[in-house]
């Protein structure tokens, strides 16, 4: 009830803004992220991905401001970096699908580059195979009546 009083207020008050599902873009590029080589292809492909139906923003390695997206420790300093971007919290699975396959139809290409997708609006749902028992068995082999993943105390 709390959190979607909080997104209430995001939506009223900042137009959904932080109240969305998050996606990350992750690049990592052999000869480093400010490469102008790699530069010339991440900014406009990241221009196309602010553009998408049900982007509501996006925040670019590129910005100022946004350093901190860009890997400043260890071997990988320099060469790993992130977009993130916001879809509305109320956005329907298949909707978040839809902007998953239009960001993948507009990912670059450059030997060297490699591009990723993370977060929530990038996960993908299945359905299980085989029914799920509303009621696992014990031990025993009979129904745990108090509908819990483990064995029912007293019984045997």
């Amino acid at each position: 009830v709390e959190s979607k009083r909080g997104i209430d207020i995001l939506d009223d008050q900042f137009g959904g803004q932080g109240a969305g599902q998050v996606g990350n873009i992750v690049f990592e590029a052999d000869n480093g992220i400010e490469d102008p080589a790699v530069r010339r292809v991440i900014e406009p492909f990241l221009a196309e991905v602010a553009e998408i139906d049900g982007v509501q923003s996006l925040e670019s390695p590129y910005t100022a401001g946004n350093e901190r997206q860009i890997s400043s420790q260890g071997d990988e300093a320099g060469r790993i970096a992130y977009a993130e971007f916001e879809a509305p919290s109320d956005a329907t699975v298949e909707e978040a699908v839809a902007i998953g396959d239009d960001i993948r139809a507009v990912m670059p290409s450059l030997d060297g580059l490699r591009v990723e997708l993370g977060g929530s609006v990038f996960a993908a749902f299945e359905a299980p195979l085989t029914p799920v028992p509303a009621s696992p068995p014990t031990s025993a082999g009979t129904p745990c009546r108090r509908r819990r993943w483990f064995r029912c105390r007293g019984r045997r």
